[in-house]
């Protein structure tokens, strides 16, 4: 297993931003399948910037980990999990493995 640093970007749609951020920060803060993660939002422009890091065995499992984290904290915050696209359109991935730290 390798850790995976990822940034996934979704656009909300359909409802303001600010009515969304306060919950779906928390659920983000609750997640327990991840490491290190947080989300930052451009509530002016609907966005949010989930960063996250997984473990997995390379970087197609480490994303779809990462996208069923986003999925997890979005029901969490009261969105729906079915049809969750309606309302969150990704727009970016990015995601690269944390290089070990050297021992000292």
């Amino acid at each position: 297993m390798k850790r995976f640093y990822l940034e996934i970007t979704c656009q909300v749609h359909g409802i303001p931003a600010e009515e969304v951020y306060d919950n779906l920060a928390d659920a983000v803060h609750d997640l327990t399948d991840v490491k290190d993660q947080d989300l930052g939002a451009n509530l002016a422009e609907g966005t949010f910037d989930f960063c996250l890091t997984v473990d997995a065995s390379g970087e197609a499992e480490a994303l779809g980990r990462g996208l069923a984290a986003v999925r997890t904290a979005v029901h969490a915050a009261g969105g729906s999990t079915p049809g969750w696209e309606q309302h969150f359109r990704r727009i970016k991935n990015v995601v690269r493995p944390v290089e070990p730290v050297p021992a000292c």
